[in-house]
């Protein structure tokens, strides 16, 4: 998708501190940058990341990368996929807030295995996001916060390029894409952008 054309502004409630908690919401986390991968820490934890081989844990997995000067850095969460959009919808200061707390990794899922996720570029403001919100309602949110997390519902629910419509209005600059490729879309932009430093599974997607 080239453009996102701007639809109804966001109201400013939603971001990453209060979209439900249950989902990977952060309750009172402030942004800040992610911090270097210890990468030494990241080899001794690996095994406890899913791979193709492995046994999978309960979970609705999701990967996230930034790029920043050139350098990318991928995270993982075992259950961000259920929620992660909500942070995304908030645009790109609470889309890298949420990234806290996350593990980082030196590798990416394969597409079988992550269920949501989003990368953002900010060397060229581009932002790639895919995923779902596995949510019956917001019946624990209130007010204004409520009527929002709604909103965002519903626009997913008529599809991606809907949803990036609707939350066009926070990523100004930005050019939003949605792609049903997951992890397989953030590898082939990597492989564009000539970005190395992240492990990437071979394409499995069925469109691949």
């Amino acid at each position: 998708m080239d453009s996102i054309p701007n639809r109804k502004p966001l109201t400013g409630k939603l971001s990453a501190r209060n979209w439900p908690a249950q989902f990977g919401g952060r309750g009172s986390a402030k942004p800040a940058l992610p911090t270097p991968i210890n990468k030494a820490a990241a080899r001794e934890r690996r095994d406890v990341r899913p791979r193709p081989s492995q046994k999978l844990a309960m979970g609705h997995r999701a990967n996230f990368i930034t790029i920043r000067d050139g350098v990318g850095v991928a995270f993982y969460d075992q259950w961000a996929a259920l929620g992660c959009l909500f942070a995304f919808a908030a645009g790109p200061e609470e889309a890298v807030a949420a990234l806290q707390g996350m593990e980082q990794t030196e590798e990416l899922l394969d597409w079988a295995f992550a269920e949501g996720g989003y990368l953002l570029d900010f060397d060229n403001n581009t932002a790639i996001a895919f995923g779902y919100l596995d949510i019956d309602g917001p019946e624990e949110m209130e007010g204004e916060s409520s009527k929002e997390v709604a909103e965002v519902v519903t626009a997913l629910e008529r599809g991606g390029p809907d949803f990036l419509q609707h939350i066009a209005p926070r990523w100004k600059g930005w050019l939003l894409k949605w792609d049903d490729r997951g992890v397989d879309a953030f590898s082939a932009y990597l492989r564009q952008r000539n970005i190395t430093g992240i492990t990437c599974q071979p394409d499995s997607h069925p469109t691949r």
